[in-house]
Order: C-alpha cells, then structure tokens, then sequence
C-alpha cells in the first residue's frame, strides 16, 4: 500500500514527468536516427552491390565468351560481390517491399559453379557450348536491364534513390528468369 501511494505522488509530480518527457524524448529521436542510419547504409550497400554484380557479370560474361567462342579456358573469373547480395537477399527485399522473387543471386551462383565444372573439362561438348551461350545471352539481359533501370543515372549520394532502383532491377530479372528461353539453364547438370 504504501508503495502505491509513494508511485502515486512520483507520477503527479510535475518535476518528474518532465524529466520523464525528456528522457523519453530523447529515446525516440535517438531510435529515428539510427533506424534513419541504418536505412541509408542498406540503401549504399545495395546501390554498390548491385553495380559491383553487374560489373562482375560482365567480367564473368568475357570468360563464357571466350570459353566457347576461342576455346580459351585460362580466364579466370570470380564470384565474390556476388555473395554480398546473395547473403542479403532476403532481408533486402523485406526492407525494400519485394515479394518473393523468381530471380536472386544464389541462383546465379549455382550456375556459375557449372561454368568452373564446364572450365575443369578443357574441352566443350555441344550441349555446353550451348548451354554457355544461353548463360552470356541471360547474363547480358540482366546487364541490359541494370543499364535501363538506371539510365546512366548517377544517386549522388542520395541513396533513398536506390531502394526503387533495386525494386526496379529485381522486377526486370524476373521477367528475364521466367522467359522460356532459360527455362533450362538454372536446371543444368554438369
């Protein structure tokens, strides 16, 4: 009993609820500016991960082309950046509002381990020499598609910009992953 009337007269204290407010204030607008931080650098982050993937892609794509088309095996490539948005790939499209993708980036990893398999051979087959040449003609459709949604467009640091260039990437890799001319290559064994 005692210690409600104690609670009592400390709550109808104006001095206290004061204090009260101001700390509770203080809480709140430190919490914002985190949440506001934390926002920003997953905006950074997949605004330059998204265009390290794609520079990557086009690295990776110099490679296929000279597998298949010169028979040159000694280019080596690798998938580092890659991994970034594919370790990511789920708590980026919560945050950034994006159903579940048909595209994402592990999927891109799985073939490219076909592609060291195809590399370990030394000698191309037809059906991977065809399977090579549909993995340049996906992976140029997704550099195309980076190049349309971005538009040569540069964030100048204003990276909320790149939450809808993201959404707007990922939407056209989906078009691109469901087209029925790679029906097969994410099914590819080597």
């Amino acid at each position: 009993m005692l210690e409600m009337v104690t609670m009592s007269k400390l709550f109808s204290n104006k001095v206290f609820l004061q204090i009260l407010s101001i700390v509770m204030l203080v809480l709140m607008i430190n919490s914002y500016m985190m949440n506001k931080n934390v926002k920003e650098y997953a905006y950074k982050n997949a605004h330059i991960s998204l265009k390290n993937n794609i520079d990557k892609l086009s690295d990776i794509n110099k490679v296929i082309y000279a597998m298949y088309n010169d028979n040159d095996f000694e280019k080596e490539f690798r998938i580092d950046h890659i991994w970034t948005l594919d370790t990511l790939d789920m708590e980026v499209n919560k945050m950034f509002g994006i159903d579940r993708a048909v595209f994402n980036w592990f999927r891109l990893e799985l073939m490219w381990i076909n592609i060291l398999d195809i590399k370990k051979k030394e000698r191309l087959s037809k059906e991977d020499e065809k399977y090579l040449k549909s993995v340049h003609m996906y992976n140029q459709d997704l550099i195309k598609a980076y190049y349309r949604v971005t538009e040569g467009k540069n964030i100048n640091k204003d990276y909320k910009k790149a939450k809808q260039e993201y959404k707007n990437f990922i939407e056209e890799a989906n078009k691109i992953t469901v087209d029925e001319k790679y029906k097969g290559i994410f099914k590819h064994k080597i």
